[in-house]
């Protein structure tokens, strides 16, 4: 007997994953009303690493973060399983989940509806 699966994405996310390959940055006020900027680059691999900055009133903070990013069902995804270098636990990884829309080459806008944000990216370097 033979058994046929659906692929595990459909084309409109294989599509979207592949321009998105590349670095961006972002800027955008945490939950604490916080200056959050950084830098995301996303493999062809499905591996993400990023450099998030955060000004705030205990000063100047960096992070290193890493793990790996999705997109289904037009939502991008990233899971952060390692910061500053060091694994995080099933219960310390964190997830950052958002509707992609008004994507172009260069920019792309991604709503999460749970926070009421909206996420601007914008390109820094062309994929390799």
């Amino acid at each position: 007997m033979l058994i046929a699966c659906a692929p595990p994405h459909g084309s409109a996310d294989v599509d979207l994953k592949a321009k998105l390959v590349g670095s961006w940055r972002f800027e955008y006020k945490d939950e604490f009303e916080r200056a959050v900027q950084g830098t995301v680059r996303l493999s062809d691999d499905g591996k993400f690493f990023a450099v998030e900055m955060v000004n705030g009133e205990q000063g100047f903070r960096e992070s290193r973060l890493s793990g790996p990013w999705y997109v289904t069902e037009g939502l991008f995804k990233l899971n952060t399983q390692v910061e500053d270098g060091k694994a995080l636990g099933s219960l310390q990884q964190s997830f950052f989940t958002c509707k992609v829309a008004e994507f172009s080459a260069m920019k792309f806008d991604c709503s999460d509806e749970l926070a009421k944000k909206t996420y601007t990216y914008t390109r820094v370097s062309s994929a390799s």
